[in-house]
Parts: structure tokens; sequence; C-alpha cells
């Protein structure tokens, strides 16, 4: 069951991570085409970005990250954990490209959540029972 609780805590998350994207992205736009992340050791950002990112840690716990080619943001607001895709980042640790900024609702409300689940469990029964009408040619 969604709660009030819950769908308030969401939309904090969601709205504390639209903040920081964009932030994120005014900090990252210089190191276009330069390094950003080291690659011995442990690891992490550039000496140059973790003093950039300093300012920012008190907007909220995050954690920046990267993959094999994909630099992310991890936001934790209370229970919430939001992910936040920020560019592509070569194996020499070089930030190639920043990914446009992804919209985030911070408006659900309960009756819309609680409709929309209530919906997709109705149309996942539905999909049950067609592919039960037709099972002989599924085998």
């Amino acid at each position: 069951m969604v709660t009030q609780e819950r769908i308030n805590a969401v939309n904090a998350a969601n709205a504390s991570a639209m903040f920081l994207q964009e932030s994120l992205r005014e900090i990252l736009t210089p190191y276009l085409d330069r390094k950003v992340w080291k690659i011995s050791g442990y690891g992490g950002p550039v000496a140059s970005l973790e003093r950039d990112l300093q300012a920012l840690q008190t907007q909220g716990h995050f954690c920046l990250q990267k993959s094999v080619s994909w630099l992310y943001c991890t936001l934790r607001n209370d229970r919430e954990r939001v992910e936040i895709s920020l560019g592509k980042v070569s194996e020499e640790g070089f930030l190639l490209e920043l990914f446009e900024t992804q919209e985030r609702r911070a408006d659900f409300t309960v009756a819309e959540v609680a409709g929309a689940l209530q919906q997709a469990r109705d149309l996942e029964q539905q999909a049950r029972e067609i592919r039960g009408s037709v099972r002989e040619f599924t085998r």
C-alpha cells in the first residue's frame, strides 16, 4: 500500500535529484574532454573535481561513481535512493559526453500512484488470461 509518507519521500528525493543533477552538470561542463576520474589506485574523481564537488555535499548525501564507461551519482534522501546518469567517460577517465537532464516528477499523489498500480495489476491479469487461452501454441 502506498502511503502519503512514502509519496512525500519520493517527491522530495526527486526534487533533490533534479537540483543535484543541474548542479553537477554545471560543475562537470568545464571538464568535457578532460580527465575527471583517476584510474589508478582506488579510482575516484580527480583532485580538482573533488574540490568542486565539496560545496554540493551540503545539499544531501550523494556519491559520484563510475562504471565501465558511465559517470553517475547516487543520492540518498531519507529512505529513498535515486540514481542520476551524468555522462560517458573513457577508459582513461576522460569525460566524453554529458547527458541531458532527466526530468523527474516531484508531484505524485497517493490516488494517482494507487490507480496506476491497480491498472498495472489488472493488465497483468488480462495478459495471463490471454496467454492461457492460447497456451497450446506456446509449448
